[in-house]
């Protein structure tokens, strides 16, 4: 019986007719999708802009760079602006072609494909990750921070450590063969339910490369912002080079934890689900949508909290509107103090970091 039903199930799938499934949330989640894209692309392009602006003039004015955190902070913030706008230039538009198009025939695009969603966002993680450790010493152990030179080529590991972990990530997907019904199948490239191998290193990364960084980082976060809270105005700003777009990146590792933790979840439901359509579809929208929309979150917070990057964003609209197709907003920039801008001249940097090697280290909450 068991046989004769197996055959024919066999001739009825030789049967069926292959059709690409579009998916039925394109016109609300990919509307949004493409919104969010184009909004992440112009914004990280004004913070890349601005920062660009920003280091020319203070190279211009022969900053002395070992005295002055500000140079770290902007490695930082342009890292993380690249990384989100080639994810709204390269993946986003990737994601929504592969709706409308059938992009993906072959077990090798669909790796690849998903190589590279993976990507940008495990750089973001990494990135956010170096930066709020960062913090966190420079707050409470400020004579402890690394040198500006580290701290840069754990910039450069974050981008490097994110391919392989991208790279094992993908390997997980196949292009699978899902019936519609009795007469039509289509192919998805989804997770590949049938290894246990796989779900179990799935768990791993996801608990290694995201839960344990995710409850370090919200712990120090924390920390950092009742230690803020408590801190006078005038304390601060004696230690400007310290506490200089703290509180931005607390903001942003808590934007960055919500959306990835509705992705995650996501994930690890499909993981143990069969495949369904009907079921897999929504959920996978939802986790896709949580992560990109934190290309455009992040720099809508770098330019509404750093204060550099707010006065400069103002002024750059205020020429433009002035001076429609002029550009006298870079000579205006160019002649504005460092102070302007909420970055210390390099004699004051100079004098914070003497004072502060003879003071003893902030005790940690």
């Amino acid at each position: 019986m068991n046989s004769t039903t197996n055959i024919f199930h066999a001739i009825t799938k030789t049967q069926q007719k292959y059709v690409f499934r579009r998916s039925n949330f394109k016109t609300v989640a990919y509307s949004l999708l493409c919104v969010l894209g184009l909004y992440a692309l112009v914004a990280n392009g004004v913070v890349l802009y601005l920062k660009r602006t920003q280091r020319k003039n203070t190279k211009a004015k022969g900053s002395l760079i070992a005295f002055s955190r500000f140079h770290v902070i902007s490695s930082y913030v342009e890292s993380l602006s690249v990384s989100h706008f080639l994810c709204a230039c390269l993946v986003i538009p990737l994601v929504v072609m592969q709706q409308f198009f059938d992009l993906i025939d072959t077990d090798f695009k669909c790796k690849l494909i998903r190589c590279i969603y993976y990507f940008f966002p495990l750089v973001t993680t990494n990135n956010l990750f170096v930066i709020g450790i960062e913090r966190y010493i420079a707050v409470f152990h400020p004579q402890k921070v690394p040198s500006s030179r580290i701290l840069r080529c754990t910039i450069a590991c974050a981008w490097i450590l994110a391919a392989p972990v991208s790279i094992i990530l993908s390997a997980m997907y196949n292009l699978i063969r899902v019936d519609i019904d009795e007469e039509t199948y289509t192919m998805k490239c989804l997770y590949d339910k049938a290894s246990l191998a796989k779900k179990v290193v799935f768990l791993v990364l996801a608990v290694c490369y995201y839960i344990i960084p995710s409850v370090l980082l919200s712990v120090l976060n924390i920390k950092i912002a009742r230690y803020l809270s408590r801190l006078q105005t005038k304390s601060v700003g004696k230690k400007n080079w310290i506490f200089h777009g703290v509180s931005t990146f607390v903001v942003l590792i808590f934007c960055f934890i919500i959306p990835f933790m509705v992705f995650f979840v996501s994930s690890v439901i499909n993981i143990y689900q069969i495949p369904n359509l009907k079921f897999d579809i929504p959920i996978g929208h939802i986790g896709l949508i949580a992560v990109y929309a934190n290309s455009a979150i992040s720099p809508t917070v770098l330019l509404l909290n750093m204060k550099d990057l707010r006065v400069m964003l103002k002024d750059l609209l205020g020429c433009m509107r002035n001076n429609p197709g002029n550009k006298t907003q870079d000579v205006d920039m160019q002649e504005r103090p460092n102070k302007k801008y909420g970055v210390n001249s390099d004699t004051d940097i100079e004098e914070s970091v003497r004072g502060e090697r003879h003071q003893i280290g902030i005790s940690a909450i």
